[in-house]
């Protein structure tokens, strides 16, 4: 979708975790830089999915197959041409109500989150904030020996798992 004269324009793409990922969206985790570019930052709301910017803003989500434990729906959502707030709320809006919808009309039960209300975009770091990986807290203690020179890693930043101050924090 595109928004004609505005600049801002819209995809989203939908696969099975069967299939090979669309070009292009894997490029988000295949390079560091300095833990900005690359990062991810839970979507929330119960979503299995994750915000992230490296100048256009992305969300991705996946929606696990109850009666198929091999499949999953995942949606990527790309947002260009918009500097966040309220767009960004609404490209997650557009990608975890399109994924549902699509999960449901190919016959994929899914256990899917809260409808968004808000995406916040405060949760993504800035640059030189990345701690080393021998600092690693929650989900990402278990990389701290992966190999002594840190499996590649060269930092990591800490996000809750989701924004809902009664679910548990984590490290990505």
């Amino acid at each position: 979708m595109t928004s004609p004269g505005s600049g801002r324009a819209v995809r989203i793409t939908l696969r099975w975790s069967t299939e090979d990922a669309p070009s292009g969206s894997l490029v988000w985790y295949d390079s560091d830089y300095h833990g900005v570019r690359a990062q991810a930052a839970p979507l929330g709301n119960g979503w299995s999915g994750v915000v992230r910017y490296d100048g256009t803003w992305q969300i991705m989500v996946v929606l696990d197959c109850a009666h198929q434990k091999d499949k999953a729906l995942v949606a990527y959502g790309d947002l260009y041409g918009a500097s966040g707030g309220t767009a960004v709320t609404g490209l997650g809006r557009v990608t975890t109500e399109t994924a549902r919808k699509a999960a449901g009309k190919y016959g994929c039960q899914v256990k899917a989150g809260e409808p968004l209300t808000r995406v916040s975009t405060a949760r993504l770091g800035r640059p030189g904030t990345a701690k080393p990986l021998a600092r690693a807290q929650g989900s990402c203690v278990a990389l701290r020996d992966t190999s002594p020179t840190g499996s590649g890693t060269s930092g990591i930043m800490e996000y809750a798992a989701d924004p809902d101050p009664r679910r548990p924090t984590a490290t990505w």
